[in-house]
């Protein structure tokens, strides 16, 4: 190990910068590629479990409609048969009616009729229409004759010798059965195909006497055509059989029927599913009864896989019944091949770009060290140089091209958050546009639905309350599938088709009606259709006649079928549970991203807080700290800016108002930005109109944050010539009346940001607000996220305002703000807070017992770190079992407990403490790296005495430790600015020029140059007092250089 360490120290920093960099490149991009390929692979599985399931559902539905047609023909011929319409002695209408139920429905080859006399008629399709029909004057024979398509007998084609009609598998099977049955799938006697038959027994209604059989067959082929035209992937099959493993049909059967030819006879029998010609087919039903023993053990759907030839096959099983006794399977299978092609090329593409970020890296690697080096070895040069005497030796140190390189760092961790956010955003938006448009939908519906009377087009009724006979219009049986002859016109029709479990509440309605009937009623209910369906019906109806004693007699009213709007209403419902899915899974995926952001983030300013008190350190390791703070609270703002846009889209943003310096702004962001600028060579410039209120209300960070997004984009997006940012005054737009003595009277105040940059199409003007969406010079830089423009255009419309933008392509752009605010004081403006660290206790104070709960390590020494240096006694618990240990046998005074832990958490823990009668008094704060209200209510509700967010500050980790213990501190002499950095360096102003002065006469500048000559500051800051008041912002800036006690730069400014 010693020896790996001297190796390390003698090696390049260049070379140490280097390998660390593109072996995590490597790394991250490799495992980007299996992810992605594994990702690839879940899908592909998903995908084509849906698939089989769509496609199982479709053949299902295709089998329950194509398979209701020969049991309707029976019941309708049975039913003809009963009512006397058709009669077994009435041979030529038998005939007559045969064919014409066979041309009717088309989806049948024949239906045919067998007497218990032995006569037999059939009405065939196939292979052309024609008549079978035997002759009672000749019992012997059947004759087969041609028809058109008017029944007419147009030509005998031949004459066959007359089977034993009882012995036929349909005739016998309805007999056995004694009701409607399916008889078992059985050859043509001509070979030519295979025949499914519904059969239906006709009995004598007294004596149950058997008159004859109908029986209608399945023309199987068009059953086959639709198997073959369903297609399932590339080379997915679809196929059916019996429980015995008999093949009825597939999607391979089209040219090749499902039966084969006996060895040795002219005699054809059917095939199984493991003897069929495709060999998938043949496979999938080898493993299914391997596996199954037989089709017979399948009760429910089930998704499988198997692998055949080296190649996985995703498999579904479906039963199918029916209620005549049909007992199917529906086998779908589907090879991955099929959906794997892209996966393949994807993964292939995935390694290609491994290698080339892994060469990218390299050489992106070695150019970066050769830039963060140069700086350091300028700097040694200069050590050396100085270490001899020799003070003149220039050292070039740029700090800026390290700050890009850590701004560009931070940016690559940007992208990577907008990309994972992309999806669930849009996916949002996506299901927020559908909700509101079929709510839209549902309501213009809703707004149309009046009552109608006759003649509205819908189903009316007309109710004799006397009597209970009841007028139905024909729409009232076209929308139940009846026609007149099956609607009796009475009451009770109506009560037999409500739904059981509406009938109920339905009378109820319809009484109270007839007992107040000043209004018409409307309500939703379900009828039964004759195809024995549930139909929702909207019910519009009121009392029209009355007796003389106001008792109703007559009342009217309509039907509407509203099936449509009731599945819209299902659909709707499902779309907002779908999108507060949405909302909920992004809640919790932002909570979890900025607990895992923050918590590094607390360790990392958190330590550069600790090192930069090291005296010792050069000021380039100050300046390289500052660096790594300011760079910290940056991802963290870019943190808060995706936190804010979700309270902002959720309506829980709200202002926080307060009065400040307006003109100090605007001069802290111009010497901000103007590092930035130089280091382009750019031309910064402020431009305050003389009458810009100095002293205004509103949201300072709001504003701040606004006009930093829109300076940030302008120095960005311009190669060279300048930037200009203005502020003026615009006009009032009106007064709040608060009481009757005090008004108060907004100003409205106008920004713009002009820029001579590359400027913005006119077609992305339209989209440059919206979250997430960049112009394409933005995606081009690969800088920023997308939110910039999106926040601020939120926060101008909080305060009062909007943002408005010009620019043309090549020359340049303007942004302009306006927002409203509020006139204040001087006096109204609170000084920043004085902050001194602490750097001891006071003696003659209790020796402070501080326990420290926390699973991270690097966040428990980090407070154990900045504890034990001012004079505390720390204990450290990795977990909350521990926690309990040391607070039991420790009794601390405070302790500082993570909320987000393994095992028990921190909410557990302090319940578990607050539990027992010693822990009531106990001081828990709560540490939590989740930025919301609900974790400090949680916290709270826990039993924590109070609540602080990671990353958090050193003076607010005191500040609470002081509320809570009464601890007294020593503290430094050293003031601290409002991060963490040392106020050692002099104010100066970089907007003041000699120019400013030129207002004021040459006696007052010759004095003035007099005064600051002798540094007396008392003579020029009554100097400065002299100065008209229209100058506030001269007067603000030569003060500030006075006390900080800059006569150089004043002596510069009065020289020029």
């Amino acid at each position: 190990m010693q020896n790996f360490k001297h190796r390390v120290g003698y090696m390049s920093l260049s070379w140490v910068l280097v390998i660390p960099f593109v072996l995590q490149m490597i790394a991250a991009t490799a495992l980007v590629g299996y992810l992605s390929f594994k990702n690839g692979q879940q899908a592909v599985d998903e995908i084509a479990n849906q698939l089989m399931s769509e496609v199982g559902s479709r053949v299902d539905l295709y089998l329950t409609n194509y398979l209701a047609t020969p049991p309707l023909i029976n019941r309708i011929n049975a039913d003809a048969v009963h009512s006397g319409y058709l009669n077994f002695q009435n041979r030529p209408a038998l005939e007559r009616y045969l064919f014409n139920k066979l041309l009717q429905f088309e989806n049948v080859s024949h239906v045919m009729v067998g007497t218990a006399r032995g006569d037999f008629i059939v009405a065939n399709r196939n292979p052309l229409l024609s008549i079978l029909s035997s002759d009672p004057a000749n019992p012997s024979v059947i004759y087969y004759d041609a028809v058109d398509r008017k029944g007419r007998k147009l030509s005998r084609l031949r004459t066959m010798p007359q089977f034993y009609l009882k012995q036929r598998p349909w005739y016998r099977a309805a007999v056995e059965e004694g009701k409607p049955v399916w008889s078992p799938i059985f050859l043509l006697s001509d070979n030519s195909d295979m025949s499914l038959n519904a059969n239906y027994p006709i009995y004598e209604p007294k004596t149950k006497k058997l008159l004859g059989v109908f029986s209608s067959a399945c023309d199987l082929s068009f059953f086959r055509k639709f198997l073959a035209s369903v297609k399932v992937g590339q080379t997915g099959k679809i196929f059916i059989v019996e429980r015995n493993g008999l093949l009825v049909g597939s999607s391979s059967d089209r040219q090749r029927l499902p039966f084969k030819q006996q060895n040795g006879s002219h005699k054809f029998e059917r095939i199984k599913a493991t003897e069929s010609y495709d060999t998938l087919i043949q496979a999938t039903s080898q493993y299914l009864q391997d596996k199954f023993g037989s089709f017979k053990s399948f009760q429910k759907s089930q998704q499988l896989s198997f692998w055949n030839r080296n190649q996985r096959q995703y498999l579904q099983v479906i039963p199918y019944k029916d209620k005549l006794g049909l007992d199917w399977v529906i086998v779908i299978v589907v090879p991955e091949s099929d959906f794997m092609a892209q996966i393949n090329n994807n993964t292939l593409i995935t390694i290609l770009l491994c290698l080339a970020a892994a060469f990218s890296a390299t050489a992106i690697g070695v150019i970066t060290s050769n830039w963060i080096t140069r700086p350091l070895i300028n700097l040694n040069a200069a050590a050396k140089k100085i270490s001899r005497g020799d003070f003149n030796y220039p050292m070039t140190v740029y700090r800026e091209d390290e700050l890009g390189e850590l701004a560009n760092s931070f940016r690559d961790m940007t992208n990577q958050l907008q990309a994972s956010l992309l999806a669930l955003q849009q996916t949002n938006v996506e299901l927020e546009r559908r909700v509101c448009k079929r709510t839209l939908e549902l309501q213009l519906s809703e707004e149309r639905l009046k009552l109608a009377l006759e003649g509205s087009g819908d189903g009316f009724w007309d109710w004799n309350l006397s009597t209970n006979e009841v007028y139905f219009s024909p729409k009232y049986f076209e929308m139940l599938g009846y026609d007149a002859r099956e609607f009796p016109q009475n009451l009770s029709t109506w009560e037999q088709l409500v739904h059981p479990e509406d009938k109920v509440w339905v009378k109820e309605i319809l009484q109270a009606h007839l007992k107040d009937c000043s209004v018409p009623y409307r309500f939703d209910y379900r009828l039964q259709t004759k195809s024995g369906e549930w139909k929702w019906i909207a019910d519009y109806g009121k009392v029209v006649v009355w007796d003389e004693n106001g008792k109703p007699l007559r009342m009217t009213g309509t039907h509407r079928d509203i099936n449509e709007r009731k599945q819209t209403e299902v659909e709707l419902q499902r779309a907002k549970e779908a999108a507060e899915f949405a909302n909920q899974a992004k809640s919790i995926f932002l909570a979890n991203m900025s607990h895992e952001l923050r918590t590094p983030l607390n360790v990392i300013l958190g330590f550069a807080q600790v090192m930069s008190y090291d005296s010792s350190l050069t000021p380039e390791q100050q300046e390289n700290l500052q660096i790594m703070h300011r760079s910290g609270e940056h991802l963290l703002s870019i943190i808060n800016d995706v936190l804010d846009l979700s309270k902002i889209e959720a309506g829980r943003i709200i202002l926080d108002e307060s009065s400040f310096d307006l003109h100090a702004l605007l001069y802290s962001l111009e010497s901000m930005f103007r590092q930035r600028t130089e280091a382009k060579g750019l031309q910064l410039s402020l431009q305050i109109a003389s009458d810009l209120p100095q002293f205004i209300t509103t949201d300072a960070n709001k504003l701040r944050q606004v006009l930093t997004n829109l300076l940030g984009n302008a120095v960005k997006f311009t190669p060279k010539g300048s930037v200009i940012l203005t502020a003026t005054r615009g006009a009032k737009k009106g007064q709040n009346q608060v009481d009757n003595e005090k008004s108060i009277v907004f100003e409205t105040l106008v920004f713009s940001v002009v820029d001579t940059g590359i400027g913005i199409a006119s077609h992305e003007l339209e989209t440059i607000f919206d979250a997430f969406i960049q112009t394409y010079s933005g995606r081009s830089s690969q800088e920023g996220t997308g939110l910039g423009l999106t926040i601020s255009l939120r926060y101008a419309h909080l305060m009062g305002g909007t943002i408005t933008v010009s620019s043309t392509p090549g020359k340049g752009s303007t942004f302009s703000v306006e927002v409203q605010a509020q006139l204040a004081k001087a006096s109204d403006v609170s000084p920043a807070p004085i902050q001194r660290r602490v750097i001891g206790l006071v003696d003659r104070q209790p020796a402070y017992r501080i326990l420290i709960v926390d699973n991270d390590p690097e966040n428990g020494y980090l407070l154990f770190k900045l504890l034990t240096q001012v004079g505390f006694e720390v204990q450290v618990a990795k977990n909350g079992e521990e926690g309990i240990q040391i607070w039991q046998e420790w009794r601390p005074h405070l302790i500082w407990m993570d909320i987000r832990m393994p095992g028990i958490d921190g909410y557990q823990t302090t319940q578990r403490i607050r539990s027992t009668p010693e822990g009531q008094s106990a001081i828990v704060i709560a540490l939590s790296a989740r930025a919301s209200k609900t974790s400090r209510t949680l916290a709270l509700q826990a039993g924590c005495n109070d609540f602080i967010c990671k990353p958090f500050q050193e003076s607010e980790l005191f500040a609470k430790m002081e509320e809570h213990l009464g601890v007294k501190y020593i503290y430094s002499d050293v003031v601290l600015s409002s991060g963490f950095q040392r106020q050692e360096k002099p104010f100066a102003c970089a907007s003041l020029t000699a120019e400013n002065l030129s207002v004021m006469p040459v006696n007052w500048i010759d004095d003035l140059h007099q005064a600051v000559l002798l540094c007396d500051d008392d003579e020029v800051l009554s100097l400065i007092e002299q100065i008209p008041q229209e100058y506030a912002s001269l007067i603000t800036e030569l003060k500030q250089l006075t006390r900080n006690y800059q006569f150089s730069e004043i002596l510069k400014l009065i020289d020029k």
